[in-house]
């Protein structure tokens, strides 16, 4: 099994809760990470996933983007283009990938598809399981929502890394996660959930 791992909290949950039942299922674990270069710190990073992937015991394979760290400000849908190739180059047909995504991602995603006009592929949000060409990607934690996973690190004391990136406004996704959720939440308090029903409904439809 392979997991994708950039070292955030996010991953660093998923990649444990993954290492602790490896040996009950019976499965080997690989680590998959990317060094987009995005940060003067993005080498330093790589090797906090390298060291932790050893403490667990776990198989580390990086790449390292040439021409991705730039003053202009990276392409998001460029990013994850380049990481589902990579992905799909190195992980074997019929093993899967498990990603971090969770409630709060999902929720994000469905906004962002609907101020986009997307179409009905698009307004069914991210699949808990999806192939891409021969890549089968898993996502466990759509359920869960970003908080569940902070407290999981909380309470085994996971060092992870903490992106300034991910708060620069200049990102949709970020302005959709500081801005505009919070303020839907405080008047719709189960806004995220709601989304999540609506991406399964739209799913559901597309069968």
């Amino acid at each position: 099994v392979n997991i994708a791992f950039s070292g955030g909290v996010d991953s660093s949950v998923l990649l444990h809760a993954a290492s602790a039942l490896r040996h009950r299922y019976r499965v080997s674990l690989r680590a998959l990470h990317v060094n987009h270069r995005w940060s003067t710190q993005s080498d330093a990073w790589q090797l906090h996933c390298e060291r932790v992937c050893r403490a667990l015991d776990v198989d580390f394979l990086t790449t390292r983007f040439a021409d991705s760290l730039t003053d202009e400000l990276p392409s998001e849908t460029l990013a994850r283009t380049k990481r589902l190739q990579w992905f799909g180059e190195v992980v074997d047909s019929g093993t899967p990938l498990l990603t971090a995504h969770h409630l709060d991602d999902q929720a994000e995603t469905l906004l962002l598809r609907l101020l986009r006009g997307s179409g009905i592929q698009g307004l069914g949000g991210m699949h808990d399981d999806r192939s891409v060409g021969n890549l089968r990607i898993l996502r466990p934690f759509l359920r869960l929502s970003r908080a569940d996973l902070e407290m999981w690190a909380k309470d085994y004391s996971l060092q992870a890394i903490n992106d300034p990136g991910n708060s620069d406004m200049r990102f949709e996704r970020h302005f959709l996660r500081y801005e505009s959720l919070p303020r839907l939440m405080s008047r719709w308090a189960g806004a995220r959930s709601t989304l999540l029903r609506a991406a399964a409904t739209v799913q559901a439809a597309q069968v």
